[in-house]
């Protein structure tokens, strides 16, 4: 990675800055990370971030986003094309399948005690991924590396894989969700080789 090249951590809703630490430790000397935290819906996020990016006047940036973060990247990504250079997207939280159709039911249900508060968000991200597809974000044409863990496959990532024209995509053996937070050194390593292998084409 080149020296001064902005990067910025998007973590996943309602997930605390702290959790791209151990991967931020492992940078290059010289790389001048930011990470961005958002709150509420994934448009109410794009909305963050971007003011964060416009309020450090950062521009070419490499965008790394994990789980619902994932879609905040790729919605930036397509309202500002030419301002994002690359994308690391995991655990990528984009859609649902059956499976996650009846969570999110089942989550409409539950007393709002039971979420700490947070179920009207919760809900508003169920209802935002029961409408999203990976074909959603197909115009997204820059180098995108789509990151999972062999534990916990999201039917978004096989998903993105297919519809994005530049994406590549990469399984950590043995690791879970998000994998930034139980394989830091593995994933710091993947995105490494894939910003280096990117910027030779």
């Amino acid at each position: 990675m080149e020296p001064n090249k902005p990067i910025v951590f998007i973590p996943d809703s309602g997930e605390l800055t702290d959790a791209f630490a151990e991967v931020v430790n492992m940078l290059p000397a010289g790389v001048k990370p930011r990470i961005a935290p958002w709150e509420g819906t994934a448009e109410a996020g794009q909305t963050d971030v971007e003011k964060l990016l416009d309020k450090h006047e950062l521009r070419r940036i490499i965008l790394v986003g994990g789980g619902r973060g994932a879609a905040v990247a790729l919605r930036i990504a397509q309202a500002q094309p030419g301002r994002i250079t690359h994308l690391v997207l995991d655990s990528p939280a984009i859609s649902l399948d059956e499976q996650g159709r009846k969570v999110g039911r089942a989550l409409k249900k539950m007393p709002g005690f039971l979420l700490r508060g947070r179920k009207k968000e919760l809900v508003s991200h169920v209802d935002e991924l029961s409408n999203s597809t990976a074909t959603d974000y197909a115009d997204v044409g820059i180098p995108t590396l789509v990151i999972s863990g062999s534990r916990y496959p999201l039917p978004g990532a096989k998903e993105l894989l297919g519809a994005l024209p530049q994406a590549v995509g990469v399984t950590i053996d043995g690791a879970g969700l998000r994998t930034y937070t139980t394989h830091p050194a593995d994933f710091s390593a993947e995105v490494g080789r894939f910003l280096q292998t990117a910027s030779e084409r």
